[in-house]
């Protein structure tokens, strides 16, 4: 049996610029961290966050997934893609899969069956997850034994 962490963050951030000040330092903690691996931070905006529209090989793939949101209507769900992220991708440790992090821009409104409906996201916002392994597997469990805390400044 494995774990899942789940995280949201929100930001009043108005602008790229500032929600990048905010991703930059998180980053830097990830890196600080006993992480297996951080990635660059990806900036991508007009659009062009929807996975559909990527490879199935493509690195920020997963990404781009996990920045996606879901707004649920009469038992249904519809996805909400990105307009705008700043986002980075990093793996915790063997056995675990990617935990991505970053702020995203959405649209205030999408369209259902021909009507305008109200989103409810913030203007920068995330909401991911990360499934690890630990739990299952004491080899791996015994060679991570502390995690750090991100806090705000």
């Amino acid at each position: 049996m494995g774990l899942t962490i789940h995280y949201s963050l929100q930001s009043a951030s108005r602008t790229a610029a500032k929600a990048r000040q905010l991703v930059e330092p998180l980053r830097q903690r990830a890196l600080d961290l006993p992480f297996k691996e951080v990635v660059e931070i990806v900036e991508v905006g007009n659009n062009s966050a929807d996975f559909d529209k990527l490879g199935q090989d493509d690195p920020n793939r997963w990404l781009m997934i996990q920045a996606g949101q879901y707004l649920v209507r009469d038992n249904r769900q519809y996805r909400i893609t990105p307009t705008q992220l700043i986002a980075f991708s990093t793996l915790p440790g063997d056995g675990c899969e990617e935990a991505n992090f970053g702020l995203a821009v959405y649209p205030k409104t999408i369209e259902i069956d021909g009507k305008r409906v109200r989103t409810n996201l913030g203007d920068w916002s995330w909401s991911s997850f990360c499934k690890t392994q630990y739990a299952s597997n004491p080899e791996l469990a015994a060679s991570r034994t502390s995690f750090g805390r991100i806090s705000p400044s």
